[in-house]
């Protein structure tokens, strides 16, 4: 176990799904909801888990809900949160609308040092919601983003020095997300 704090990112409006909290939408192979299977996973790789967010739906679950720090500016509102929150450990960021990201990429994510982040890239680009970040590493570049009113974790990143995990092509669909109905139905 590392000394690490895992936030699972519940923060979304859910516009393209009618607003139902992609979280709670029941796992595709594993039994309970996919920030279930999120929170499952954090607590095997993290000292702490948290939930990226505040949204009355995940209230229920008993664990702890980081307000976005600013609120109201997307998910580099929650990873602020989530670095202010975590101190000097490292942080892992994930989606909760991630269904197929195995424990192996994020015990990869634990096991690579060097960089302000650890970024799993596919051919579709970086991914900044199955990252580990190092606070002290990243606090400066996106206070400044925040304050410059960029607030594309995109940039942020493009700003430091990363460690990139590159992904083969059969472990690409490990970072699919569910954002529209058709990908529901997806196997």
């Amino acid at each position: 176990m590392s000394d690490c704090v895992v936030g699972v990112f519940v923060g979304g409006r859910s516009r393209r799904l009618g607003g139902i909290p992609k979280g709670l939408l029941k796992h595709p192979v594993e039994s309970g909801s996919l920030v279930e299977r999120a929170l499952s996973m954090g607590r095997r790789v993290g000292s702490e888990v948290v939930l990226v967010g505040k949204h009355e739906a995940y209230e229920g679950l008993g664990v702890r809900m980081l307000a976005d720090a600013p609120a109201g500016v997307g998910p580099i509102g929650g990873l602020a949160a989530l670095l202010a929150h975590a101190g000097e450990r490292d942080a892992i960021a994930i989606a909760c609308d991630m269904p197929f990201v195995p424990i192996e990429l994020v015990e990869r994510l634990v096991a690579t040092s060097g960089g302000a982040a650890v970024v799993p890239r596919r051919a579709g680009g970086l991914e900044p919601l199955c990252t580990l970040y190092r606070p002290d590493a990243l606090r400066e570049t996106l206070a400044d983003a925040i304050a410059r009113r960029s607030f594309s974790l995109q940039s942020v990143l493009a700003r430091v020095e990363l460690r990139e995990l590159v992904l083969a092509e059969d472990e690409q669909r490990w970072l699919d997300d569910w954002d529209a109905p058709a990908d529901l139905v997806r196997p």
